[in-house]
């Protein structure tokens, strides 16, 4: 719909061109948006206003639905099941958006809109791997893998099903603390590898 406000749109195929360990990393250099990176799939954005250690103040939504914890209005973006395979489009909105969106949608709006499985059947699969530099002098490389699918299937021509997964892990940058070493604990008692597993159900009916 045409609004009185920049609006970015993340295609498809940039999205299959980088790989990601979150869709919100797909944000990465659009005009009027900062994410600050708080750990391998942790990260805050904002769009409009400034950034916070927990930031929710971005409307974050997955194919209309709030992405947010509700209880604490705080955006988990590395909860979000949505696989790269599936993901159609990223509409990114700086302004505000309470004409379409409704409350809570002031701050900007990013919208993750994932493949229909009446307009795109199929399956895919895909594995990668790597390794990330270390954080300091004293910080050793770590390395990464994730694998993910995206299988939809026709049951008519108005009715479809579809299911995802993402299965991801690796070593996350490292903190020692100095208080849980004077305390007895050599190295910290932190558990730095971050695993991650997520899988997304849909059933489309078209009635016309």
């Amino acid at each position: 719909l045409d609004a009185p406000a920049h609006i970015e749109t993340i295609g498809s195929e940039a999205i299959e061109e980088r790989i990601a360990m979150s869709p919100i990393e797909h944000a990465k250099g659009l005009p009027g948006v900062d994410i600050a990176q708080t750990g391998l799939t942790q990260s805050n954005v904002v769009a409009r206003g400034f950034t916070n250690v927990v930031s929710g103040a971005l409307l974050i939504m997955t194919d209309n639905r709030d992405t947010h914890v509700p209880s604490l209005r705080f955006n988990a973006n590395n909860m979000i099941a949505s696989t790269d395979l599936d993901i159609d489009r990223i509409e990114v909105s700086l302004g505000p958006g309470a004409a379409l969106y409704g409350p809570n949608s002031a701050s900007g709006v990013m919208h993750i809109i994932t493949k229909s499985p009446i307009d795109d059947p199929g399956g895919t699969v895909y594995l990668s791997s790597g390794i990330r530099s270390g954080n300091n002098v004293n910080s050793d490389a770590g390395s990464i893998f994730q694998s993910g699918f995206r299988y939809a299937a026709l049951i008519n021509q108005r009715t479809g099903i579809k299911f995802s997964g993402q299965y991801s892990k690796g070593d996350d940058w490292e903190y020692i603390d100095a208080l849980e070493e004077l305390q007895g604990y050599p190295g910290g008692q932190r558990d730095f590898t971050s695993e991650r597993y997520s899988g997304e159900l849909r059933f489309d009916h078209r009635l016309s």
